[in-house]
């Protein structure tokens, strides 16, 4: 192990004293700064979210006079729990109060262990204790098995638009879904030329699948705790062929986890959409048949290769609902995948929850990677520009479209302020396939909010045809409670229809979610209906 206490480190801690800091590090300092000794916190999170700037920027948090006693230890993977606790303890004695735990989970017996820290360390030697690592699953499991209700949890994957947007250093809800929940070298007010990789490329987000999810699995798999759990995974990790699963999953636009996505020869989604959409578009000038037209079939396996999936004739290990169960675990429980309920009448006689996912960048690359795959087809290349532009933009808004529901399902479930959130749809032999995008239901009164999302920043009838669904709209308030309110979050201004269908731009909407869905609603309705007397400042 390594030990660095904080004078160590004194120009590391002055680099990071000029960076924007992130919501979550008022839970760390709050927790160094309370008198409760029979909790340790555990900080985790996916690779470049920001876990060891957190825990410098926590240091220079503290009181002035309290900073000088804090350090950190490096674990390695040859270290033992109890070392580490027993350096606590020397620290202890030298006057040290705050010990930060940089890859705890790196230790062998951390999961068997890891009371150690709260029952030695925090309790008996009253010492504050940050525990970090990527290995999200085994700080759950830690928690459940062998710290139980002594151990506090700060997780760092998941970061809401308004949070990005107060970071970084790009602007606009697209670059949101381009670059994710990841910090690169441009947030960095020292930055300096070296390229930032993330999620620029599929190359690049595919390293990251196979670095900071893949690995981190890996390392929870080693653990002697799950010899005798987890081993179809662990046979896929072996093979090389996790990375390939994941990358399924994700590109599946509901991320699922079933075989027809994961053990079938591979299909671009996008490309299917994006072709078919432009082969029947209503409106003549948006029509074309270039992707009909093409041959897809090197298309399609150029992507593949540039997404390391693997078809089914190549893999080693042949997936079974085992496979999908475990991975599934594993991405909900790294907080890469969340669910959101769906409620439905409908002929299909077991629906899906929506998945959602909390990385976009990792989206966004793939359907990045079909264009880059699409535009050096030699049959592509010599077609019309009008055919050429038509086809990039709608293989682009597919998948941005997808994203963009993603994300604003996912930060107004995170600041729900008590109303239930989640997706509706009516599919049966008398009306097929009509949904509302997002739902808010008050649980006390069953007044409701139906909500579409629009990547657009036009308003037109076809994004209305939900809300003027007569038959559907009635099936709605016999099951689910009353609608009190429509809206359309789009990209353009905000503007209220006669029959008052109030449209809302989405970024309003998203900043305005600090304080809740409630206030959400009363700024961006206000905004329509007091435009000029509208006061309501933004947190």
């Amino acid at each position: 192990m390594f030990i660095r206490t904080a004078k160590d480190i004194a120009s590391e801690l002055n680099f990071v004293s000029g960076f924007k800091q992130r919501d979550c590090l008022k839970q760390i300092v709050t927790y160094l700064c309370d008198s409760d000794y029979h909790n340790v916190l555990c900080l985790s999170g996916l690779r470049r979210t920001g876990k060891t700037t957190l825990m410098e920027q926590a240091i220079n948090a503290l009181p002035e006079n309290d900073r000088d006693k804090a350090f950190f230890i490096i674990v390695r993977s040859d270290d033992l729990t109890w070392q580490v606790v027993d350096a606590i303890k020397v620290m202890k004695d030298k006057g040290f109060h705050y010990a930060f735990i940089d890859e705890a989970t790196r230790a062998e017996d951390f999961m068997k262990n890891a009371s150690l820290y709260a029952d030695g360390s925090a309790r008996l030697d009253h010492m504050k204790v940050v525990l970090s690592g990527t290995d999200s699953f085994s700080f759950i499991r830690t928690a459940q098995h062998e710290l139980y209700d002594r151990a506090r949890s700060v997780r760092t994957t998941y970061m809401s638009y308004r949070e990005w947007k107060r970071l970084s250093t790009k602007s606009g809800l697209d670059a949101y879904l381009r670059y994710g929940g990841i910090f690169d070298k441009t947030w960095m007010p020292h930055a300096n030329d070296e390229k930032n990789e993330g999620f620029s490329d599929a190359d690049a987000a595919g390293r990251y699948v196979a670095t900071a999810i893949a690995k981190n699995i890996q390392n929870t798999l080693r653990h002697e705790n799950y010899e005798d759990s987890f081993g179809a995974l662990r046979d896929l990790f072996r093979a090389d062929e996790l990375v390939s699963a994941i990358q399924r999953i994700i590109q599946d636009n509901n991320h699922n986890f079933g075989l027809d996505v994961l053990a079938s020869v591979f299909k671009s989604r996008d490309f299917s959409f994006a072709r078919d959409s432009l082969a029947y578009a209503k409106n003549f000038e948006r029509r074309s048949m270039l992707l009909k037209k093409l041959n897809a079939k090197p298309i399609i396996e150029r992507l593949r290769r540039d997404l390391h999936i693997i078809n089914p004739e190549e893999a080693k290990i042949p997936l079974t609902k085992v496979h999908t169960t475990e991975i599934e675990e594993f991405l909900k429980a790294l907080d890469v995948i969340v669910e959101v309920p769906v409620k439905a009448i409908t002929d299909i006689p077991y629906l899906q929850p929506k998945r959602l996912s909390s990385q976009p960048g990792m989206r966004y690359a793939q359907a990045f990677a079909l264009l880059e795959a699409l535009s050096e087809s030699p049959a592509f290349i010599h077609a019309e520009n009008h055919d050429k532009d038509l086809s990039k933009e709608r293989v682009m808004s597919a998948a941005v479209g997808a994203m963009l529901e993603d994300a604003i399902l996912l930060d107004t479930m995170r600041a729900s302020d008590g109303f239930q959130v989640f997706k509706y749809r009516l599919d049966t032999q008398y009306i097929a396939g009509v949904e509302y995008d997002m739902i808010l239901r008050d649980p006390d009164t069953k007044k409701c909010v139906v909500i579409e999302i629009k990547h657009s920043n036009a308003r037109n009838e076809k994004q209305l045809r939900a809300f003027r669904h007569t038959a559907f709209n009635e099936q709605f308030e016999n099951t689910i409670g009353k609608i009190e309110r429509k809206i359309v979050l789009y990209g353009g201004e905000p503007y209220c229809t006669e029959d008052g269908i109030y449209y809302i731009n989405y970024e309003d909407w998203l900043t305005s979610l600090d304080n809740g869905v409630r206030y959400s609603l009363d700024y961006t309705i206000k905004k329509i209906e007091e435009p000029y007397e509208h006061t309501i400042p933004l947190p």
